[in-house]
């Protein structure tokens, strides 16, 4: 499993999201167990326009692990691409908490004003 992850992580270096999802699988498979592969394919999937499929994997991450700060912000980020501005904006809030990571505040910013819209009405 860790030298598939290895392989799928440079498949992400390389900007070949095909390529890393199709490996980042083979280590799910050999691995189910670890949230933090699921993330990181949903991120692949993100990179595909291929959001349901992120949040499907963020899901069953934090089923896994409640504290995986990188499902909740892909999770996030999935839904801001659907335009589920409330639970991206939840989800992004909760990134945030258990880890402070840039790309997770920016893309907050991004969605809180559309998300406060949504609560009002």
């Amino acid at each position: 499993a860790n030298d598939k992850r290895g392989e799928a992580q440079s498949a992400m270096s390389d900007a070949d999201w095909t390529k890393a999802v199709a490996l980042f699988t083979e280590a799910i498979e050999a691995n189910p167990h670890q949230a933090m592969l699921l993330a990181k394919r949903a991120a692949c999937f993100i990179k595909l326009s291929r959001p349901r499929a992120a949040i499907r994997d963020c899901s069953r991450a934090l089923e896994l692990n409640p504290d995986c700060a990188a499902a909740f912000k892909f999770r996030g980020r999935a839904q801001r691409l659907l335009g589920l501005w409330l639970p991206a904006a939840k989800d992004l809030r909760q990134a945030t908490k258990l880890d402070c990571d840039e790309s997770a505040m920016e893309w907050l910013k991004e969605v809180q004003p559309r998300a406060h819209l949504v609560e009002e009405h």
